[in-house]
């Protein structure tokens, strides 16, 4: 009886979300200016 009452959420996400904070670190975003370099990065190293 309880698995005929049962349905899926079908397109629906339960998952709550919310946006990744601005203000905290991210390793990603701090190599970031290295890629914007018009010449490899070894050259400062």
């Amino acid at each position: 009886m309880d698995l005929a009452k049962r349905q899926t959420w079908g397109e629906l996400n339960p998952i709550t979300r919310k946006p990744a904070n601005s203000k905290a670190y991210n390793r990603k975003r701090t190599q970031e200016w290295k890629r914007e370099l018009p010449y490899p990065a070894s050259v400062f190293i």
